[in-house]
Protein backbone atom coordinates (compact mmCIF):
# COMPACT_ATOMS: atom_id res chain seq x y z
CA UNK A 1 0.00 0.00 0.00
CA UNK A 2 1.51 3.33 -1.25
CA UNK A 3 -1.23 6.08 0.72
CA UNK A 4 -0.30 5.40 4.46
CA UNK A 5 -3.15 7.06 5.46
CA UNK A 6 -5.39 4.46 4.47
CA UNK A 7 -3.49 2.24 6.68
CA UNK A 8 -5.65 3.22 9.50
CA UNK A 9 -8.88 2.88 7.83
CA UNK A 10 -11.41 0.20 9.40
CA UNK A 11 -14.55 -0.58 7.91
CA UNK A 12 -16.93 -3.48 7.44
CA UNK A 13 -18.12 -4.67 4.58
CA UNK A 14 -20.72 -7.75 3.98
CA UNK A 15 -21.39 -8.87 0.93
CA UNK A 16 -23.13 -11.88 -0.62
CA UNK A 17 -20.88 -14.31 -2.48
CA UNK A 18 -23.27 -14.59 -5.55
CA UNK A 19 -22.86 -11.22 -6.16
CA UNK A 20 -20.52 -10.40 -9.12
CA UNK A 21 -16.91 -8.46 -8.72
CA UNK A 22 -18.34 -5.74 -10.57
CA UNK A 23 -21.04 -5.40 -7.98
CA UNK A 24 -19.01 -5.87 -5.14
CA UNK A 25 -16.57 -3.59 -6.50
CA UNK A 26 -19.34 -0.60 -7.27
CA UNK A 27 -20.34 -1.46 -3.27
CA UNK A 28 -16.57 -1.13 -2.38
CA UNK A 29 -17.19 2.46 -4.51
CA UNK A 30 -19.93 3.84 -2.51
CA UNK A 31 -17.61 4.39 0.61
CA UNK A 32 -16.38 8.19 0.90
CA UNK A 33 -13.19 7.42 2.21
CA UNK A 34 -11.33 5.56 -0.99
CA UNK A 35 -11.56 4.14 -4.17
CA UNK A 36 -11.25 0.57 -5.55
CA UNK A 37 -10.88 -0.61 -8.90
CA UNK A 38 -8.70 -3.82 -10.24
CA UNK A 39 -5.51 -3.69 -12.20
CA UNK A 40 -5.12 -7.12 -13.70
CA UNK A 41 -5.85 -9.69 -10.71
CA UNK A 42 -4.51 -6.87 -8.04
CA UNK A 43 -7.46 -5.26 -6.19
CA UNK A 44 -6.06 -1.46 -5.89
CA UNK A 45 -7.51 0.69 -2.98
CA UNK A 46 -6.99 4.58 -3.04
CA UNK A 47 -8.13 7.93 -1.66
CA UNK A 48 -11.04 9.44 -3.88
Amino acid sequence: MSNKSLESLKFRFFCRRDESLRRTLDLLNSFDSFSASFEGETLKIGRK
